[in-house]
């Protein structure tokens, strides 16, 4: 399944790093909740790691702002002058930001001025138009909180990276790698995951930086984020 995938994923990626770094989970859906405080890497840091992966499951739906609500305090809760990285891992659409848009030009219907549902072309249009502009409105939400989460004074600095697996909203975990200074990681399926996970892992083993609070945020909904 997905979740033993993204645990064996975890635990591998996990095992490579060091002593010196420490390792917290954060699982979102319609909140998010921290599964594992923050935990040095040693030996018997990544025994609990492992073990605590096994609270993953899936729940809820996919609230990216919530997602994104989390970045701030765990940043503040780091170590000084210890960079934290923090991978956002989603497979599903933010369920604020999907445009449920009806398609024109199929109903000729009258206009009927006291049905709530009203499908003449006029109203269609002007229903789209607002389920567009809700989505854009919501998604505005979502970048901007990364992007003032990324401009407050801090002596922890953070990189946020996004990763994104099969039909999900992939424009947006692009957005959020942008503004989180980060990079973005795309699989088109399951199948790719593990190959995603390689290239995540070379990113970190040929990072400068000898010391890091890696963060991993695995949305449990329909969909999965880490």
């Amino acid at each position: 399944s997905l979740l033993d995938l993204m645990r064996r994923l975890l635990t591998e990626l996990t095992s490579k790093l060091s002593d010196d770094d420490s390792f917290t989970l954060v699982r979102f859906s319609d909140s998010w909740e921290q599964l594992l405080p923050p935990e040095l890497c040693t030996q018997a840091g990544k025994s609990h790691i492992e073990m605590g992966l096994q609270f993953l499951a899936t729940e809820g739906g996919t609230n990216m702002l919530e997602a994104m609500a989390c970045l701030r305090p765990l940043q503040q809760a780091s170590r000084p002058n210890i960079p934290t990285v923090a991978f956002v891992f989603t497979d599903g659409w933010d369920n604020l930001a999907v445009a449920d848009l009806i398609p024109e030009g199929l109903d000729n219907s009258p206009h009927q001025p006291d049905h709530p549902q009203c499908t003449c072309p006029t109203c269609i249009r002007r229903y789209n138009q607002t389920q567009t502009q809700q989505r854009e409105n919501r998604l505005l939400q979502i970048v901007s909180s990364v992007h003032d989460m990324m401009e407050q004074p801090t002596t922890s600095p953070m990189t946020v990276h996004g990763i994104a697996c099969g039909e999900c909203d992939a424009e947006l975990m692009q957005r959020i790698s942008t503004l989180g200074r980060g990079t973005f990681f795309y699989a088109k399926d399951v199948l790719n995951l593990p190959a995603c996970f390689d290239r995540l892992s070379e990113h970190i083993a040929n990072s400068s930086i000898l010391a890091t609070k890696l963060t991993l945020r695995c949305q449990a909904g329909n969909k999965l984020i880490l």
